[in-house]
């Protein structure tokens, strides 16, 4: 039984998504892609920001222009505890 949601959304060729638990007060897992990219960068995180699929917040533009600074146009954010 897989008791998680995923979320999607695509805007601009970029394809985000995000994994939530049931109640969605838990955000296990968010991407950033661009649809033709297939390497990934992903960071490891502390607990999770506010932001979801549709929506960055200043951590995750933060991530984004690291990754762009690295030549990477995807990244993963990963945290070690869930709790948004």
């Amino acid at each position: 039984m897989n008791n998680k949601i995923t979320k999607y959304f695509v805007e601009n060729n970029i394809r985000s998504s995000a994994i939530y638990s049931p109640c969605e007060k838990y955000r296990y897992l968010l991407t950033r892609a661009h649809e033709n990219r297939r390497n990934f960068l992903l960071f490891i995180l502390l607990n999770p920001s506010t932001a979801t699929e549709r929506v960055n917040d200043p951590t995750i533009s933060r991530c984004q222009k690291r990754a762009q600074l690295l030549g990477y146009k995807s990244f993963m954010i990963c945290n070690l505890f869930a709790f948004r």
